[in-house]
């Protein structure tokens, strides 16, 4: 897959979706080697939630924390003549690999 760059300003409105992935691997890897957290709530929703500090909050939630995690976010589909947004990819990763431990990561696109 061939995604050209497009910036807008100083932000990048493209992003590749296996370098999404793998950034979504390494977040969940890093908070994992950093142990779990004490009083974690066990079900949690995140609002704004694709990428940031809301996707940050919802791996730590889950992974460190064992919590259920919903992810609610305001967004659309891209259109055809768009690529793949970072925001889109970023979210089924961190669902999938919620079901390989066994722990809810559900997201709800609004």
């Amino acid at each position: 897959m061939i995604i050209e760059p497009r910036v807008r300003g100083f932000i990048c409105t493209t992003a590749h979706p296996v370098g999404c992935a793998t950034n979504v691997r390494e977040q969940i890897a890093y908070v994992l080697k950093q142990g779990p957290v004490a009083d974690c709530p066990k079900r949690v929703a995140v609002l704004g939630c694709s990428t940031g500090y809301g996707l940050a909050s919802r791996i730590v939630a889950t992974f460190a924390g064992g919590a259920d995690t919903i992810g609610v976010s305001l967004e659309r589909e891209p259109s055809e003549k768009e690529k793949r947004q970072r925001r889109l990819v970023q979210q089924p990763r961190l669902r999938d690999r919620g079901r390989e431990d066994r722990t809810l990561a559900a997201h709800a696109r609004g």
